[in-house]
């Protein structure tokens, strides 16, 4: 079974590491080189368009000090939606909603949305 065996695993979502991006893959040799090979174009440098998406968030980090990620990297589903890491206190997370709630508020009414 070893030959036919791919483990895939990332420590953020078991240990609450948000964005940290920390992963480990183990299986049959030739298949993890492929995986790096494939893995070193990907991630060799940030797309255009994930450059543009990190100057606005940027400014969203500016305006309400609230950070979020586009929901277009998880699939078609989340098209036009934004992610929002929950890992901290509920407190913490109220504050973080009443700021995005002030941030749409002010884009819906001058129809100005990144």
């Amino acid at each position: 079974m070893e030959n036919h065996a791919l483990v895939i695993n990332s420590f953020p979502k078991t240990y609450a590491m948000t964005g940290w991006r920390v992963g480990f893959a183990y299986g049959h040799q030739p298949v993890i080189d492929q995986m790096v090979t494939v893995c070193n174009y990907a991630v060799a440098c940030a797309s255009s368009v994930s450059q543009r998406t990190a100057i606005a968030a940027l400014d969203l980090i500016k305006e309400e000090k609230v950070r979020v990620v586009p929901g277009y990297p998880f699939g078609l589903p989340c098209d036009g939606c934004i992610r929002i890491a929950c890992t901290i206190k509920r407190e913490k997370l109220c504050e973080a909603m009443d700021r995005l709630e002030r941030f749409i508020a002010a884009r819906s009414q001058s129809k100005s949305f990144i």
